[in-house]
């Protein structure tokens, strides 16, 4: 079963193009971001490196996520493919293994997205462990994903195929501001039930400042917290598991630096009382 790349369901959200996706300004051509070993930086060294290459309309034609190894380096591809309307209309996932998963997409008339389809090639047990949710239902893999929508503007539901047989449906509550607020997932079979439910929080700029994860019963299972800038990047960020226990609290302060166009450069960790290097980027730009 494909795994959603975000908490939630906002990779179905519309966007103008992939530049507002990931709130950058300007006509930018390649992001190059480098995360770094223990949050420290070193020359030369880097526990992470991710490649975004755009078109001139802001739409993201390729990415590369490399990390190094003793060996030889990892190297982990997408690639996009986009029509004459610039719809996307494939995701092509290459993984350092060879293995290779497609996502193709289907849009109505009025350009909303109707369906995915997905496919893959030379998955292996241990690759598909670490990109597969194998207990989120008692289906091996999903070979479909059909949105429905409300108004032809907000996604309400997404029912999950394999074959002919509806294995998953998944239903989207919004607030008044057309934001998601909470997403129910079904697992559908011999007993449905609700599997999972997330819940969302938004500050008045529209930034998700509170998110939980909850349990077919009901039960938080993990929470989070965040704060953000005037550029609307994060600058706290707080997690915890439940039950609520030292060792799984996760709390994180953030400090940045920016280019002319208000991207960050470089991002600053606080770690005991001190700010370290934890990422930098190298960003072109068109023209």
């Amino acid at each position: 079963m494909r795994v959603r790349n975000e908490f939630g369901v906002f990779r179905f959200q519309k966007h103008q193009n992939d530049l507002e996706k990931y709130g950058l300004s300007g006509q930018v051509k390649c992001i190059t971001t480098k995360k770094y070993n223990n949050n420290k930086f070193v020359e030369g060294e880097y526990d992470w490196k991710h490649i975004m290459e755009f078109n001139e309309i802001g739409n993201v034609i390729e990415e590369k996520e490399i990390t190094p190894s003793r060996c030889k380096q990892k190297i982990h591809r997408r690639i996009y493919r986009y029509n004459g309307k610039n719809f996307k209309t494939e995701r092509i996932e290459i993984f350092a293994d060879g293995a290779k998963v497609v996502e193709s997409y289907q849009y109505d008339a009025y350009g909303n997205l109707r369906e995915v389809h997905y496919s893959e090639q030379e998955a292996d047990l241990e690759r598909g462990q670490e990109f597969f949710e194998p207990e989120l239902m008692d289906i091996a893999e999903i070979d479909r994903e059909v949105l429905h929508y409300e108004d032809q503007n907000r996604v309400v539901e997404i029912d999950a195929y394999v074959g002919s047989k509806l294995g998953r449906k998944t239903l989207i509550a919004y607030n008044d501001k057309t934001l998601e607020t909470m997403e129910s997932q079904y697992q559908l079979g011999t007993s449905p039930a609700l599997y999972r439910q997330y819940y969302f929080i938004y500050n008045d700029r529209g930034y998700k400042i509170y998110d939980e994860l909850l349990d077919g019963q009901g039960a938080v299972v993990i929470y989070s917290k965040y704060k953000y800038n005037k550029h609307g990047d994060m600058v706290y960020s707080y997690s915890n598991d439940i039950p609520e226990a030292i060792e799984s609290t996760k709390v994180f302060e953030y400090q940045y630096d920016y280019d002319k166009k208000q991207n960050w450069l470089r991002r600053y960790l606080l770690k005991e009382g001190s700010l370290v290097m934890d990422g930098s980027r190298e960003i072109s730009y068109y023209g």
